[in-house]
């Protein structure tokens, strides 16, 4: 009787390790994915960083063609703030390590030159779409910005989904210790998250505040 009763501890204790080994591969393999699929979206943004550093040397340009111009820079702002809100969900998945964390610093200042191309096209060609650029912080590990952050997310989500092409919404993350990020903040007076910018004139930085953005847009 000792004996089967052994045989049956040692059985049930070899299906455990094996249930809780499978359980780590599979783990593992999932978190891979995850991984892989971040540093996918990321290694795009070599060629974009690129691509808007020409983009704003067409802007000076007087054949600039300004109705082709702008879909192109709405129709790149809503990848990026698609791409955004994907990341998000990975990135919220994942134990950041530093090499994501570098990668998001590139991502960053692709969105920031957005930004900055997207006030020149308001310029060059009197155009008359709304920017909405939302700077948060990074990886928190306070519960309460965290909630915050996602009310305002939300928010800025439902608006995007009401007024489509008229706006661009631009997420930048503030606290990277970027130079050129750390200009504009300090240009627009920002030292605290969240906070929203509307047209570069209007700040938003409450959850009651929200309700007002808009009556701020065009």
């Amino acid at each position: 009787m000792e004996s089967k009763n052994r045989h049956i501890f040692w059985e049930a204790l070899v299906i455990a390790i094996l249930i809780f080994g499978s359980g780590i591969f599979f783990g593992y393999l999932i978190e891979s994915n995850r991984v892989s699929k971040i540093l996918t979206l990321y290694q795009q943004t070599e060629l974009d960083i690129l691509d808007t550093r020409i983009q704003d040397e067409i802007i000076s340009l007087n054949s600039l063609n300004c109705n082709q111009f702008f879909q192109e820079t709405v129709n790149f702002a809503d990848r990026i703030y698609n791409e955004a809100k994907l990341l998000e969900k990975y990135e919220g998945s994942n134990q950041l390590t530093d090499a994501i964390t570098q990668q998001h610093k590139k991502y960053d200042m692709l969105r920031a030159q957005l930004w900055v191309n997207s006030i020149k096209l308001k310029e060059r060609c009197n155009s008359s779409f709304d920017t909405v650029v939302y700077f948060y912080e990074y990886n928190t590990k306070s519960l309460d910005l965290k909630s915050e952050q996602s009310v305002f997310s939300n928010k800025l989500t439902q608006i995007k989904e009401e007024k489509g092409n008229s706006i661009i919404v631009i997420p930048i993350a503030g606290n990277l210790n970027i130079n050129s990020i750390n200009y504009l903040k300090e240009t627009y007076n920002i030292t605290s998250y969240p906070v929203i910018i509307i047209n570069e004139k209007i700040k938003i930085d409450s959850i009651e505040g929200l309700n007002d953005i808009v009556k701020y847009l065009k």
